[in-house]
């Protein structure tokens, strides 16, 4: 599991669905040329991944390429963790693979509100501190390990395209 330990301002990140990949992030101010990739799901049904900064751990891109299940459900209250805006999350990268890339094999939970899209690692826990970046939230919990990330202010054609997508990925 990513654990954060510090964090990087940025002014903006952007925020696609498209025709195949139900979410994708970009912090264009964080990217680097060689990203080092978190993967996680169950690698055939749900499948997600985070891009950081192969020199400073900063979260640069995301993209949730599966998305195995979901609930209709908005979260509404993250408890009493500290919001930080304009920034985002910087990870531990100090025992990273040398080929780039960490697998950790397990499931998240999607919830599909309204207007925003959740996505929970298991097991959820209590947060404690949330890194906000525009549309775009990052929430730890009180060890520091990544447990959720919620994309806010998701237009309805853009919801009902992340739900065509899952929809169609069951069948």
């Amino acid at each position: 599991m990513l654990r954060i330990v510090g964090s990087a301002e940025v002014d903006n990140c952007t925020l696609q669905v498209s025709d195949y990949v139900p979410i994708s992030v970009r912090c264009v101010e964080l990217t680097s040329s060689t990203p080092l990739y978190w993967r996680t799901g169950d690698f055939k049904r749900s499948l997600l991944d985070i891009g950081l900064n192969q020199n400073t751990g900063a979260i640069c891109k995301v993209t949730v390429t599966l998305i195995a299940n979901y609930f209709k459900k908005t979260i509404e209250d993250l408890g009493e963790a500290s919001i930080l805006r304009g920034c985002l999350p910087i990870c531990d990268i100090s025992s990273w693979p040398s080929d780039r890339f960490k697998d950790e094999s397990f499931a998240f939970t999607t919830l599909i509100g309204e207007n925003s899209v959740s996505i929970w690692m298991a097991p959820e826990a209590p947060l404690s501190a949330i890194y906000e970046c525009g549309q775009i939230r990052f929430a730890a919990d009180g060890a520091g390990y990544l447990r959720l990330m919620q994309f806010n202010d998701v237009n309805e054609s853009d919801i009902d395209q992340v739900i065509r997508l899952v929809t169609d990925a069951i069948r």
